[in-house]
């Protein structure tokens, strides 16, 4: 993170005495510095815009049946906020699933090559891509938006005080 204060706002309970297993996580899923820049163009340049368009996710499925999105329709800055932190951890939970997911199909593949199913590895090579890696990608684009738009609220809040 480039803003230290950016975990106290990021995270719901800050504390010193973080567990090992919550600091891997905060490490690993923590959006980079070249994640965040221009608001995800990184991944805007490999199309993930585009894959988010064409593949319904369950959030967008969901704010379209009930014509509800709990970002836009927050009344406070603070609603928006928890809306924000509820999002980021969020996209933590579905890009650990698929990268659980892309990890199996890894492994599938490795099977397959090695069992000369050439045809079969390359099938699932590509459905792991769409299927998983997108996907992953997806979520970080996201969350560095999220991290970014926190990160913005706090500024604003800052230069009020």
């Amino acid at each position: 993170m480039n803003n230290p204060n950016l975990e106290k706002i990021v995270n719901r309970n800050p504390s010193k005495d973080v567990p090992p297993i919550s600091r891997f996580g905060e490490c690993y899923f923590g959006p980079r510095s070249f994640e965040r820049k221009r608001d995800g163009a990184l991944y805007r340049w490999l199309g993930v815009h585009y894959f988010k368009k064409i593949v319904p996710t369950w959030g967008s499925f969901v704010n379209r049946l009930f014509n509800y999105h709990p970002i836009a329709s927050a009344k406070t800055i603070e609603e928006k906020e928890e809306a924000l932190r509820d999002w980021e951890l969020g996209t933590r939970f579905y890009e650990g699933a698929h990268l659980v997911l892309g990890a199996w199909y890894t492994l599938d593949i490795y099977n397959k090559i090695s069992e000369g199913k050439y045809k079969e590895a390359s099938l699932s090579a590509l459905g792991n891509i769409v299927g998983n890696l997108y996907p992953v990608m997806l979520q970080r684009y996201n969350r560095a938006r999220i991290y970014n738009a926190l990160e913005k609220i706090a500024e604003e809040r800052a230069d009020q005080q």
